[in-house]
């Protein structure tokens, strides 16, 4: 792969000839198509790692944005962007086996960092349509601050989608998410991480804590 400097025509995006072209982080950047063989037949294990990381990919476009705020001190270079960086932290939560694809789900990770982390508690699903989570705010833990932002991430497996609830702050200590109508019936596993918004943490992620999962009423 090279990088142009000033390219004559501007950026460029998509496939001309056998050439891929993309933009990242303002830098644009080009390829050689890869060239691959239709009639090949995959062994077993080079069929189940294509499984692996196909489903590693379908998820981590599910978490962008999440993981975007989470890993974004992780992604220092120009090629790196919140669904590869997403990859490259939660390979291990996906095995394959026979084809068949299955996710830890409790070790998702949508963040890294040391800022630390609230008490979480498990996440309710009493209230139809509603995801509750409480916390314990550890804002006089040394690094913490109680303007800290706090995110509670929602993944529905069956759609492939993800629910994010806006900021909340460390003591607040409590914050009720609504869902839409159509995951009624469904299953769905919670997850939740801060982010430093005081005088000296700003910016600084915490670990992430899956709270639980649950069916929604």
């Amino acid at each position: 792969m090279a990088k142009v400097f000033g390219a004559v025509l501007g950026k460029n995006r998509g496939k001309i000839g056998p050439v891929y072209y993309k933009v990242t982080k303002g830098q644009q950047f080009n390829a050689a198509m890869p060239v691959t063989n239709p009639d090949r037949k995959y062994n077993a294990v080079e069929a189940d790692n294509r499984t692996r990381f196909a489903t590693l990919g379908r998820l981590g476009g599910a978490f962008r944005f999440a993981s975007e705020l989470g890993f974004a001190n992780y992604m220092d270079k120009a090629y790196e962007n919140a669904v590869s960086t997403f990859v490259q932290y939660n390979r291990e939560a996906v095995s394959v086996m026979g084809g068949e694809a299955e996710i830890d789900f409790g070790s998702i990770e949508l963040s890294k960092g040391s800022l630390p982390e609230a008490a979480f508690g498990t996440a309710s699903f009493a209230e139809p349509l509603r995801i509750g989570l409480t916390w314990n705010t550890s804002a006089e833990e040394m690094g913490s601050d109680a303007q800290d932002k706090v995110y509670i991430v929602a993944y529905q497996p069956d759609t492939n989608r993800v629910i994010m609830a806006p900021a909340q702050l460390r003591n607040a200590g409590t914050y009720t998410m609504q869902v839409p109508s159509s995951w009624t019936g469904l299953t769905v596993h919670v997850y939740a991480f801060l982010i430093g918004d005081g005088r000296e943490n700003k910016g600084i992620a915490s670990g992430t804590t899956y709270v639980g999962t649950g069916a929604i009423e």
